[in-house]
């Protein structure tokens, strides 16, 4: 059974307490993930300054808790987000 059609299915929950727990289980998850991408993003942001200030990759990791790798994949994506022309220095 592929997830989707798991969201057809209806289960209702006949016990109050246990459905508000869900349902504030359910809320949190949803703030957590907005969390986690709004994380990410201020991360990307935050490497690719210290960059432009002249930090080495691994300095860069260190100070904010994540591996070199992870760096280099954060500034890669960033780049990758980049209009063409600002990702190479030409235009058109």
């Amino acid at each position: 059974m592929a997830a989707s059609d798991l969201e057809d299915i209806e289960i209702v929950l006949v016990d109050e307490p246990l459905a508000d727990e869900l349902a504030a289980t359910r809320q949190i998850r949803q703030e957590a993930d907005r969390l986690r991408e709004e994380a990410t993003a201020r991360t990307r942001l935050t490497a690719r300054h210290l960059r432009d200030r002249g930090y080495a990759q691994r300095e860069i990791g260190v100070l904010l808790g994540v591996s070199h790798q992870a760096v280099g994949k954060l500034l890669g994506e960033y780049a990758q987000a980049l209009p063409r022309e600002r990702r190479t220095g030409t235009h058109g």
